[in-house]
């Protein structure tokens, strides 16, 4: 069984993730998460569901590109529509949205 550092893995997981049709910047943000999770013990959000996240892709029940639709907002909320993207893009993209409305309304 191959051994990889972190960093081997990263661009690893970065290069199959483009491949399968991924853009650089979802290819970055979802091999950091599975690298991290892997390094933080939790092989069951890190390597191990790689393979699986591939098949999706290929499945097409993971969509690659995948817009962040807004359904509904308002000043200190927003509810969206991730389209089938990948589950770290659309949280990590929805994250930072939800922290900009937090400073923009005075909630935190």
């Amino acid at each position: 069984m191959p051994t990889f550092t972190p960093n081997d893995l990263y661009r690893t997981l970065k290069a199959v993730l483009e491949a399968s049709g991924a853009s650089a910047e979802e290819s970055n943000i979802v091999a950091d998460l599975i690298v991290d999770a892997h390094l933080g013990g939790h092989d069951s959000h890190g390597t191990e569901s790689f393979v699986h996240y591939i098949e999706q892709v290929l499945r097409g029940e993971i969509v690659p590109g995948a817009p962040l639709d807004v359904l509904q907002e308002r000043e200190a909320w927003l509810t969206l529509d991730g389209n089938w993207g990948f589950g770290h893009v659309v949280v990590s993209r929805a994250t930072r949205t939800a922290i900009e409305k937090a400073k923009n309304t005075a909630t935190c």
